[in-house]
């Protein structure tokens, strides 16, 4: 989830499962678009779907009052949709990115849409000792 207006520098990539062309904005946000792309039960998904903050409860939420946007909305063959936000796995213990991570789930549980998720980035391992 992120700002719906970016002033950062984004990857612009058509994806076969994706009608419009998408934006990304981090390395997992194109990692993610990519694996979605390739995930046989999805019908079709869409980047960057504006939330309506205003829709919500968030007054324990320390957010400014800006447009969000959800990373991906899935819509999967069965019928059903779902909603994943990608994040680095750095980035999770940061307490503006949990609240932002709940603002989105909420949004979603209110708009009916239960299966909402994060896609975290695969943590570096080449580091670790033997």
């Amino acid at each position: 989830m992120r700002k719906q207006v970016q002033k950062e520098r984004c990857t612009k990539i058509m994806l076969t499962k994706c009608k419009a062309v998408c934006c990304l904005y981090e390395k997992v946000q194109l990692a993610a678009a990519k694996m979605l792309d390739a995930e046989p039960a999805i019908f079709q998904f869409e980047c960057n779907v504006p939330i309506l903050c205003n829709d919500i409860p968030a007054n324990d939420l320390n957010l400014p009052s800006e447009t969000y946007t959800t990373d991906f909305v899935l819509h999967y063959d069965d019928g059903h949709t779902a909603v994943r936000e990608a994040i680095f796995r750095s980035y999770l213990s940061r307490p503006s990115v949990a609240e932002k991570l709940e603002l989105s789930r909420r949004y979603w549980q209110q708009q009916g849409i239960s299966d909402w998720g994060i896609i975290i980035d695969k943590e570096d391992t080449s580091h670790e000792e033997s």
